[in-house]
């Protein structure tokens, strides 16, 4: 007998979360397809990716295996313009990065109601400071290695999980 189930067989309960994923600058086709999956299983409401991503990509696509078409997503040139939109509209904006004044992801307190944008930054630079300076709440995943960094879609992996516990 499998034990194993099947993607029809699963019996969690289909939802749409109010967050939105805004992966700046992520550039691997690998990362963008792993992101399509996450934000599939965590019924994030939309995915924003840079222009320059290209959605064709056979790598981009295996790893996000059927997700594309179930994840809301388009791509954006200007993400500081769309992030002071989202603002405007009471969007809680919290960039997932280690900065001075960053705080431990758990220690993020969540209004349940309020919608929420999740920043995450390009592989190698994260977020830039112009991003950073703007909005205030960083949050950053305890490490207890020597490396500073994660990978960009593990890193948003722990971050849903986390956000999607309070919500």
């Amino acid at each position: 007998m499998e034990q194993q189930l099947k993607h029809h067989e699963n019996k969690f309960e289909q939802q749409k979360k109010p967050i939105i994923i805004l992966a700046h600058h992520v550039q691997s086709p690998a990362n963008v397809g792993g992101l399509f999956r996450l934000a599939d299983a965590f019924a994030v409401k939309e995915l924003i990716l840079p222009e320059s991503i290209n959605l064709n990509s056979t790598r981009l696509k295996r790893n996000a295996r059927a997700t594309i078409a179930n994840v809301k997503h388009h791509c954006i040139k200007d993400s500081i313009a769309y992030l002071e939109n989202l603002q405007q509209n009471n969007y809680q904006i919290i960039c997932l990065e280690i900065t001075k004044n960053s705080i431990p992801l758990e220690a993020l307190r969540l209004v349940p109601t309020q919608p929420i944008v999740l920043v995450i930054g390009d592989e190698r630079l994260g977020i830039p400071e112009n991003i950073l300076n703007r909005f205030c709440t960083h949050v950053h995943i305890p490490m207890y290695g020597k490396n500073s960094s994660m990978n960009v879609t593990q890193a948003t992996a722990i971050a849903l999980y986390e956000i999607c516990k309070q919500i």
